[in-house]
């Protein structure tokens, strides 16, 4: 799936949005479908700049205890320049992925993993 993977093309990104919006369309309450939406956005934001504020806005309304929205909202953050709210989100990530729930959960590691890389780099939003 292109949304647990930062490495794909521009049509992949712009299909798996496409997707995420028509399924929070109708399924608004579906919690998986807001956090995948926030990270297709994330993901399409390498090829279509301004996708960063949209994956935020939409973070903003995901569960803010699980991993995915932990993740993403740190690397969000991070990208916006947000470094302090970046470096929170992070440290709430490693702390729920302590708990026995999330411990052995291989995608939440990855993001974890992409997380702390993404940090530490220099946030895109210095050369926009």
């Amino acid at each position: 799936m292109m949304l647990r993977h930062p490495y794909g093309n521009v049509f992949a990104a712009q299909t798996a949005l496409a997707q995420m919006e028509t399924a929070c369309a109708r399924a608004p309450n579906e919690e998986k479908y807001r956090s995948a939406l926030a990270v297709a956005h994330f993901r399409l934001d390498k090829f279509q700049k301004e996708h960063f504020l949209q994956a935020l806005a939409q973070l903003a309304s995901c569960n803010q205890d699980q991993p995915v929205t932990l993740a993403f909202l740190a690397m969000t953050q991070h990208q916006l320049g947000h470094k302090a709210e970046g470096e929170a989100a992070l440290t709430r990530l490693r702390n729920s992925l302590k708990k026995a729930e999330w411990a052995q959960d291989q995608e939440s590691q990855s993001f974890l993993a992409e997380a702390e890389t993404l940090l530490q780099q220099p946030a895109d939003d210095a050369k926009r």
